[in-house]
């Protein structure tokens, strides 16, 4: 009798689990499906909400976002890589849909394109939240220093 009833509970387990993954795919589909068929006019953050944008620009030399200048080749470098990934759309290649990243260490320059986490969208169309998903993939990529050449692209989860 108790093997019985184990395997009645390992069946249930695993038709429960299937059920739990199609409705979390189906919701992650949703959010997929809303943001592209939006049309956003500004800077986007998790969920695809609106950063808000200072009413009047700061002048000032070392006001807003300042990275050093030498990640400006090894940020060309990585977003040729990117673009030439060919399992992602078009859509999924465009920028507004990460946040870009920069780092090094001894030996590399660290270069990543992390993918904005999608809006959780019932199917009234309304947000609610934010999913553990983003639209396109995101990348890390490692530069060498020293040859100033892609030595890895690693895909993030």
């Amino acid at each position: 009798m108790p093997t019985a009833w184990l395997s009645r509970i390992l069946v249930l387990l695993l038709f429960s689990g299937g059920s739990v993954m199609a409705a979390e795919q189906a919701s992650v589909q949703r959010a997929r499906d809303w943001v592209a068929h939006q049309d956003f006019q500004c800077t986007l953050g998790d969920g695809y909400r609106c950063l808000e944008v200072a009413e009047k620009a700061d002048t000032r030399p070392s006001a807003g976002v300042v990275i050093p200048a030498v990640y400006l080749p090894i940020w060309a470098l990585c977003y040729r890589d990117f673009q030439a990934i060919e399992d992602l759309t078009s859509a999924q290649k465009e920028l507004r849909h990460y946040r870009i990243s920069f780092q090094e260490t001894a030996e590399y320059y660290v270069v990543e394109f992390r993918g904005l986490l999608l809006p959780a969208v019932d199917p009234n169309g309304q947000i609610s939240g934010v999913l553990p998903a983003v639209f396109g993939r995101s990348v890390r990529y490692l530069v060498d220093k020293s040859r100033l050449q892609i030595s890895k692209r690693l895909y993030m989860k």
